[in-house]
């Protein structure tokens, strides 16, 4: 079985998933619009490399541990739906290639309920039994080749 690994932001979907989230929670009213500042100032950390991800992390679940399950799965829900025609086709075209040649694929290290919703629309049945080497893909500008893993 083959492995192909996707970077999510700025990569397959052309912006920010994680602002796209914290916009979103804003309008439902479950964030401050200060949010979305704090959120680019974390996005400036991490081009800077000094990125504190736990203190991210921190900022960003608090907030939402003040809502049940079924609220945050509702959001999901409807950040999925809204965002599912912002896919890009190609995008969706080229996970759906890897997954229908029964490759096992995996998006970059973001856990957030925002990502997994976005990426919800990416999953089809994969045909199983599929053998073969460990391919990434990411793609950095125009570059949007598979390459084999060492």
């Amino acid at each position: 079985m083959k492995l192909a690994l996707f970077d999510l932001d700025h990569t397959l979907i052309p912006f920010d998933s994680g602002m796209a989230w914290t916009r979103f929670l804003v309008r439902a009213g479950a964030l401050t619009a200060h949010a979305e500042e704090r959120y680019l100032q974390f996005c400036h950390q991490y081009v800077a490399g000094t990125l504190d991800i736990h203190a991210m992390h921190r900022a960003s679940m608090a907030p939402l541990a003040a809502f049940g399950r079924d609220q945050l799965l509702d959001w999901q829900h409807a950040f999925g739906l809204e965002m599912a025609g912002q896919l890009p086709h190609a995008m969706r075209e080229l996970v759906g290639a890897h997954q229908d040649s029964g490759d096992l694929c995996r998006r970059d290290g973001h856990v957030t309920l925002g990502g997994r919703a976005l990426c919800a629309g990416l999953r089809r049945t994969a045909s199983a039994g599929h053998r073969g080497g460990v391919r990434r893909w990411r793609a950095h500008g125009r570059d949007r080749r598979p390459a084999v893993l060492s």
